[in-house]
């Protein structure tokens, strides 16, 4: 927790409480600022940012597509979804809902991030992409003697290219686990995955039919 309320304490490279109580806080900012930066955000992109709990990073997205763009946050939890709202309001081209993360997305949006850990890509994210849109998330597993809610993997960024994904997975990650969207089945398959070292040669994102290996 900071001193007082003065806008300087945020502009470091340290983890902010958002819920003390549920051991919430925002991540390590020069980590997100990385994700971020990858994913090439230009003026006048629509940015959909999933996970936005109280938009301390979807203002920053809201900075780089400026005015010209739009910048749609979505939160599970409604307190936190609540309090995002509220402080992003003076931003007019930045909307906040509370929603499940899968449902009522925006369509042709130019990025997507996904602020949580997943067991895997879902379909919905992908179809709100544009052609040459971006898509960034974590793909995690939770792992015994870890908090409940939190997970560690990889990750993944992709570049749509009509109905092909070019792929790569990128740095270790741990971060809290994404609210009744992961599967058990996957959590499993993806710790396998992860063992084998064979994550480093991904080169593609791929939705149709194909051997599990």
């Amino acid at each position: 927790m900071t001193p007082d309320a003065d806008p300087r304490h945020v502009y470091q490279n340290v983890s902010i409480a958002v819920d003390p109580g549920r051991d919430l806080y925002n991540g390590q900012p020069g980590t997100v600022a990385a994700w971020i930066e990858s994913l090439a955000i230009q003026p006048g992109d629509h940015a959909l940012h999933i996970g936005c709990a109280t938009g301390y990073y979807s203002a920053i997205i809201a900075a780089m597509t400026g005015k010209s763009g739009a910048v749609t946050g979505v939160e599970v939890d409604p307190a936190l979804a609540s309090r995002g709202k509220d402080a992003l309001a003076p931003w007019p081209w930045v909307t906040v809902s509370q929603g499940d993360g899968r449902t009522d997305l925006p369509s042709d949006v130019d990025v997507l991030l996904v602020h949580a850990g997943a067991t895997h890509v879902l379909d919905e994210w992908l179809n709100a992409v544009r052609d040459d849109g971006r898509l960034l998330v974590p793909l995690t597993c939770t792992m015994p003697g870890m908090p409940a809610s939190l997970s560690k993997g990889m990750i993944l960024t992709a570049t749509r290219h009509g109905d092909e994904w070019t792929a790569r997975v990128g740095s270790m990650v741990m971060i809290y686990a994404l609210v009744d969207l992961r599967d058990e089945a996957m959590n499993a398959q993806l710790g396998k995955a992860f063992m084998s070292g064979r994550w480093a040669s991904v080169s593609r994102l791929r939705r149709d039919p194909h051997a599990p290996d």
